[in-house]
């Protein structure tokens, strides 16, 4: 493994020495499957479950926001209830995944509590993603539950994180949640870990040393940086014409709102920032980047042209490495193509099927595809 991999986790093996054990159980079959070259996949470490598509903010860099019609087309097909989400977790329990859980956001999923609660029962590792605004109304629920994470979407100082969520009120409304929280680990087992993500953009990326200083004071365990994920028309066109021909999708349901000028960033500057946080060495607050690019990475990621990662595989694993799980039970292998469906059929049997193999085997051979590089976070995991 590369230097940045072994340094995560290692990170992660002193701060939660139960995910970074599975984190690295799913990381070892997804490589052995890998190298198997077959397109057959060992079973994922980890499984996303994207809850639902529905969302209380139109934030300016979500390309559900930019894409109307992804989230429209969602909402459409609906949503797993209980009992469906509930068989999907007996037939993944038994391989002991990491179990994340996102949306949109999922708390407006009516049966979010039943959901995280059936998670922890079977006691596997949960972490969630949410926008926070439902995180004072929720927190003594999500300790009692025990979720071992919460990551925390805050992009800036009050007034630039409102304007970016395109709603007043929610950075003080996260504030309060974080509180809330806090108050309510004190009487539990200490958890979840609190882990702030700032996304990086045109619209706050000079904000980030401001940024540092108040998670500081309101002392939450971890922010995480996290570059942009865009594309250009160019990358776009190119996406669709390809999978048009080695798949036959023709109408694009994930990819377009990703076309982005938010990545108009003086990436010098940012670049010379974010050496300085990574040599800082005082301060109760742990900062983390994702993807955890060197200096002339983020010049040249942020610049015009092609990107290639020295840090990282420029090929694709995540189709050995993770499953996600759509709103309606969708096995998701790649942003539009969905390999079957868990409400109708058993994980094991989707997993490898026809398929499955068929699309991995293609990416064996091109090793990533022209979204790959900027447009997708699993490309780095």
């Amino acid at each position: 493994m590369k230097r940045l991999l072994v340094k995560s986790s290692f990170q992660k093996a002193l701060d939660r020495p139960l995910f970074a054990a599975n984190y690295l159980k799913g990381k070892v079959r997804a490589n052995l499957g890998y190298k198997l070259g077959r397109g057959y996949a060992l079973l994922p470490g980890r499984v996303f479950f994207a809850l639902t598509g529905r969302c209380n903010l139109r934030c300016q860099m979500c390309p559900q926001t930019n894409h109307p019609s992804f989230r429209q087309e969602i909402v459409r097909k609906g949503e797993a209830d209980i009992k469906g989400l509930q068989k999907m977790i007996d037939d993944i329990s038994p391989f002991r995944p990491i179990l994340m859980v996102s949306g949109g956001e999922l708390f407006l999923h009516p049966s979010w509590f039943d959901f995280l609660s059936y998670i922890k029962a079977k006691g596997l590792y949960c972490s969630i993603g949410t926008n926070g605004t439902f995180l004072e109304r929720d927190a003594s629920e999500l300790v009692r539950i025990g979720v071992d994470e919460i990551s925390v979407s805050i992009d800036g100082p009050e007034s630039i994180h409102d304007e970016i969520r395109g709603l007043p009120g929610t950075y003080a409304a996260i504030l309060r949640g974080i509180q809330h929280l806090k108050e309510e680990k004190k009487k539990g087992i200490g958890k979840p870990r609190v882990t702030i993500i700032f996304t990086i953009s045109s619209l706050n990326f000079q904000y980030l040393p401001e940024m540092v200083e108040q998670m500081e004071a309101l002392r939450v365990d971890t922010l995480r940086i996290s570059h942009l994920n865009f594309l250009d028309q160019k990358d776009f066109d190119n996406h669709m014409h390809l999978f048009k021909g080695l798949f036959g999708i023709e109408q694009d349901t994930s990819w377009k709102g990703f076309v982005s000028d938010l990545h108009h960033i003086n990436a010098n500057p940012l670049a010379e920032t974010i050496e300085t946080l990574r040599s800082r060495r005082n301060g109760n607050l742990r900062i983390t980047f994702f993807p955890d690019f060197q200096k002339e990475e983020i010049i040249q990621y942020y610049s015009h042209g092609p990107f290639y990662s020295k840090s990282f595989k420029n090929a694709c694993l995540a189709p050995w490495d993770m499953a996600i799980v759509g709103p309606g039970g969708e096995l998701i292998l790649c942003p539009n193509y969905v390999i079957g469906n868990l409400c109708e059929q058993g994980f094991r049997e989707i997993w490898n099927n026809e398929k499955a193999r068929f699309f991995r085997k293609i990416l064996l051979k091109m090793k990533s595809f022209p979204v790959c590089s900027r447009g997708c976070c699993f490309f780095y995991v």
